[in-house]
């Protein structure tokens, strides 16, 4: 826009841009002094009103033809103040009068025209908020159907909650009679233990009792069974043989005993008690010294087989022994035997000979192979 604006009333005052109207159609410039409006009025006036606002003449509605108004201004063309409109001539004053009818008119028709479109825009806001108010409705509806079904739910879920409750009332209930049985159960325990340790002690305690019991018998091991046979006189021939002449006073009692299982197919082993343990320790002494003795040797006919004599031990120590030699022989130990019921091992000639009167015992035999072996 240019810097110097010429007012369109014919004034001659260049157009600041404080005081500047312009009209849509004809793009002339105008004072706002020129048209009777003050700058307040000019002031309070919104944009669409002056992006719309046409001049005095583009308002004009009839035909009549515009002349010269070069230098006329358009004040009086506007809104004259009373005391001009007396003081006009007649014709001015009827044209004047026609101006106002036609500026009336217009105005209606503008009036009338934005009362259409206020109308139209309404009945379309109003179609509008229907529309949006039957959404708004049908979602309320499905907002309450769905907080319907929430209800429902939470209530099933309560339920649900009430009855896991009362199955965790049961199952705390439950878990404290657990308790209670596992105290028990412990107790029980505590005292099952005791008794084993005391059936345990009483177990070594029979054992050495049994054990002792047998302290003057021999066990006299694969002699072959004859129908009618005569144990005494085989006994007599054995104490021939190993050089230890046995009176039959000195013996108590002698008779075959069955094996453990009865599908050994050996000889029964011939039991023999003795008057006192004295005697038997002398004729185990006189059979180490002999070394060996055969069937054939004490009158025995048929196929000739060694036989042995041993104290007589019982099922546990024989378990514990046959173990024992087991063991010695995985781990190169060389000399494993029997006195006086107690279990010796020694590794060579050279090393010290140690007891094994158990399994933990055993254990610890093994422990001390490793020991010497490292």
């Amino acid at each position: 826009m240019p810097r110097n604006i010429e007012c369109g009333s014919g004034c001659g005052r260049p157009v600041t841009r404080q005081s500047l109207m312009q009209c849509h159609l004809c793009k002339s410039s105008y004072h706002c002094e020129c048209l009777n409006i003050n700058l307040h009025q000019l002031a309070t006036m919104s944009k669409e009103y002056l992006a719309s606002w046409q001049c005095p003449a583009c308002s004009n509605v009839s035909n009549r033809h515009r002349g010269n108004r070069e230098n006329t201004p358009v004040r009086s063309s506007v809104i004259p103040s009373v005391e001009e409109t007396a003081s006009l001539p007649q014709q001015n004053r009827t044209n004047a009068d026609q101006d106002w009818r036609a500026f009336t008119q217009e105005l209606q028709l503008m009036l009338n025209g934005w009362r259409n479109e206020i109308d139209n825009s309404l009945s379309q806001i109003s179609n509008d908020i229907k529309s949006a108010l039957s959404d708004m409705k049908h979602e309320i509806q499905t907002l309450r159907t769905d907080q319907n079904n929430l209800k429902s739910g939470f209530t099933n879920l309560s339920q649900e909650v009430a009855e896991l409750k009362s199955s965790t009332q049961y199952l705390s209930k439950q878990n404290d009679d657990l308790e209670k049985k596992v105290h028990t159960l412990e107790g029980h325990k505590k005292d099952a233990q005791e008794s084993h340790s005391l059936v345990s002690t009483l177990e070594y305690k029979i054992d050495c009792l049994e054990q002792q019991a047998r302290q003057c018998n021999v066990e006299i091991v694969n002699v072959p069974e004859k129908k009618n046979e005569n144990l005494i006189t085989i006994l007599d021939a054995i104490g021939s043989v190993i050089k230890y002449p046995i009176q039959q006073k000195d013996v108590v009692s002698i008779h075959r005993v069955p094996h453990a299982h009865q599908q050994n197919n050996k000889p029964k082993n011939v039991i023999v008690k003795f008057s006192a343990r004295s005697v038997r320790d002398n004729v185990l002494s006189a059979y180490r010294k002999m070394k060996k003795v055969r069937s054939d040797q004490i009158g025995i006919s048929g196929h000739s087989q060694d036989i042995y004599l041993n104290e007589h031990l019982t099922l546990k120590n024989k378990t514990l022994f046959r173990q024992c030699r087991e063991e010695a022989k995985k781990c190169n130990y060389k000399y494993v035997w029997v006195k006086n019921a107690t279990i010796l091992v020694r590794q060579n000639d050279n090393s010290p000979a140690f007891a094994v009167r158990s399994c933990n015992d055993f254990v610890k035999f093994k422990c001390s192979l490793t020991r010497m072996e490292t």
